[in-house]
């Protein structure tokens, strides 16, 4: 069975040998319609709510959560 310690390391490794930042490299270069204009609404409603399951509700006690998502929350 894998160790905690085990897993940090290979985090830490796959971190530290590039591979972490060739994937983003790799990631990021897929295109995306996402930024084209008629997008735009989804982007707006993407970038102010929660998207993690059982997030509105961290984000109705936090004072660091922007009001928007505390309203959400509410809801």
């Amino acid at each position: 069975m894998p160790t905690r310690q085990g897993a940090i390391a290979r985090a830490a490794a796959f971190f530290d040998d590039g591979s972490y930042k060739a994937l983003l490299t790799r990631l990021v270069e897929i295109p995306s319609t996402a930024q084209e204009p008629e997008f735009a609404p989804e982007r707006t409603a993407t970038s102010t709510r929660p998207s993690a399951p059982g997030s509105s509700r961290w984000a109705s006690r936090s004072p660091s959560t922007p009001t928007r998502w505390r309203a959400s929350a509410r809801s």
